[in-house]
């Protein structure tokens, strides 16, 4: 599956600018992948996620935060002034520093945030990359790119095949990786504002979880979890790929350095909004036991249970509950990801 034989059938025609983007995440073609092969776009992947992460974080706990407060009678409503008394980012993050966590709570969940961000994008990037690399070898889901002057063409990846390998790359890495990391990092920002936490660390918070209910316990949620990552990414890398190819078209057949923050930034609100709904299911199935150590979940509801007890409590906007904060942090984050992947990658190159 990983084998290089897989990449020969699409070199580059001679005369071809080797710029980013040979079939999407420009330096990342299947050509110019040498004897790291998946390796770099998983090194690449992860360095990303480890400065989006420091970066967006603030964004992602008033995104959790709001969430699970629909109508200040969600599962966090005992954390104070943070716990669904305020609306819209800016009210969330003030609310969050006036608690008894002060600055501090914007942060909290950024080691689980950390460890789950650089591994699932590492992830996610090397099965990307060699999904891709066996499209364009089996000369499926492939089109052809024709430069500026029109005198070379090349096999690139079709709309359809960025998003068979997104929805693949996506989904296998929620079940491998992010669904448990989300898990502990829900359950430590739940308790944003809380008196006396039973989640005060994410080591802490495992070993609880774990010792209550077994492994399963962390894969709490798997099923929203990996229904959003998937839809996500079946959404996310088409329109990327559309956007790059399209500042191609006006910039002599190569992209700027530039470009991969813009179409990031595009990207990342789009797909943002449009998953609203399912991340509001996901946040608060993974909040469930966040009161007790060991976050037990036995008897507790699942996705479908906690949709239907959101649309009773908040209708349909409830599902929309922190979208503002959520497309600013994924928006910021794509930029951040996109453009960090692009670079480093054609660094190791």
């Amino acid at each position: 599956f990983f084998r290089r034989s897989l990449v020969s059938p699409c070199r580059l025609p001679e005369g071809f600018p080797p710029a980013m983007h040979a079939h999407g995440h420009g330096s990342a073609s299947s050509e110019n992948q040498g004897r790291w092969g998946w390796a770099k776009p998983f090194v690449a992947g992860g360095i990303a996620g480890s400065v989006e992460t420091v970066v967006t974080i603030p964004f992602e706990t008033a995104k959790t935060i709001q969430q699970l407060n629909l109508t200040g009678g969600g599962p966090a409503s005992s954390s104070g002034a943070a716990a669904g008394k305020t609306s819209g980012l800016v009210g969330t993050m003030r609310a969050i520093m006036a608690s008894r966590s002060g600055f501090r709570g914007l942060y909290y969940g950024l080691p689980a945030m950390l460890m789950q961000t650089s591994m699932k994008l590492g992830i996610r990037f090397a099965i990307l990359e060699q999904v891709r690399n066996v499209l364009l070898s089996l000369n499926l889901c492939c089109t052809e790119e024709v430069s500026p002057d029109g005198k070379t063409r090349k096999k690139v990846v079709s709309s359809l095949g960025h998003m068979i390998s997104g929805t693949l790359a996506g989904a296998v890495d929620a079940v491998l990786w992010v669904t448990p990391w989300e898990r502990l990092r829900v359950l430590r920002q739940a308790q944003v504002g809380v008196a006396n936490p039973a989640h005060t660390s994410m080591w802490l918070s495992l070993v609880r979880v774990v010792r209550a209910g077994g492994i399963g316990n962390l894969f709490y949620g798997w099923a929203p979890t990996l229904t959003r990552n998937a839809w996500m990414m079946a959404v996310r890398f088409p329109l990327y790929e559309a956007c790059m190819s399209g500042f191609r078209k006006t910039n002599n057949g190569v992209n700027a350095g530039w470009h991969p923050m813009a179409c990031g930034l595009f990207v990342g609100a789009a797909g943002s909004i449009l998953s609203n709904p399912v991340d509001v299911v996901k946040s608060r199935v993974q909040a469930q036991g966040s009161s007790t150590p060991g976050a037990t979940t036995k008897g507790l509801p699942g996705m479908w249970p906690c949709a239907m007890e959101i649309y009773r409590e908040a209708g349909v906007p409830g599902f929309f509950r922190g979208w503002s904060a959520r497309v600013a942090k994924i928006s910021l984050g794509q930029a951040v990801i996109f453009f960090t992947y692009e670079h480093t990658l054609k660094m190791l190159q």
